[in-house]
């Protein structure tokens, strides 16, 4: 399998179109979306928001 170099300006928008088709789907099923962020090994994992505005894992 050959790798697709993709440069910096092309990530940023795939990155916004991802997360403006999340918001569609999130605004149909009318359910909140969910946050996530990248590990240090690349890998996402969803966080939660306390009430305090705060980040944590919840894996």
């Amino acid at each position: 399998m050959s790798k697709t170099i993709v440069s910096e300006e092309e990530k940023n928008e795939l990155g916004k179109q991802m997360v403006e088709d999340l918001r569609v789907i999130a605004e149909l099923e009318q359910k909140p979306i969910r946050y996530f962020k990248v590990n240090e090994n690349g890998v996402f994992c969803e966080v939660q928001i306390d009430y305090t505005d705060h980040k944590h894992s919840t894996k």
